[in-house]
């Protein structure tokens, strides 16, 4: 008995031995791409405000930029101009128009200023129909749309 339990036990270990050698032999690799992306940063300096014929500037900074990308900043919602106002008669706005550093003139297809890497672009403002101005400060607002692409 004790024979035929010491054949089944070396039987049994020469089984587990070669299944385990065979599940090895024909054990796959498979390789995979790890990947990671890291997102653009940068500050962007805009100016607080902006005196209606005087050069004015967007300042980019700390930029972490991918290869390709650049800052596009345009006039919000695709508009071309912005509107003042003077407080004495506010049924009467004067139109703002803005310039890029080369003096072409902003519009939903063109973009007031383009940054890839740090540094300042200028840009400049004019009203486009000063005749209709009234004696007294103009104010109001603009906004920029800031892409990253």
């Amino acid at each position: 008995m004790k024979k035929i339990r010491t054949r089944i036990i070396a039987l049994a270990t020469v089984l587990v031995v070669f299944f385990a050698i065979a599940r090895v032999a024909y054990a796959d690799v498979y390789e995979v791409p790890v990947v990671y992306t890291a997102d653009d940063h940068y500050v962007l300096e805009i100016p607080e405000t902006i005196v209606v014929g005087e050069v004015s500037s967007f300042t980019l900074s700390e930029a972490d930029l991918a290869i390709g990308k650049q800052i596009m900043i345009s006039l919000s919602n695709g508009e071309s101009e912005s509107a003042i106002y003077n407080q004495r008669d506010t049924s009467k706005p004067l139109r703002v128009f803005y310039y890029d550093e080369k003096g072409v003139r902003a519009s939903s297809s063109t973009p007031l200023a383009y940054l890839s890497q740090v540094g300042t672009k200028t840009f400049t403002t004019s009203i486009y129909n000063p005749e209709d101005a009234i004696a007294g400060e103009y104010t109001g607002t603009v906004m920029f749309d800031v892409n990253c692409r």
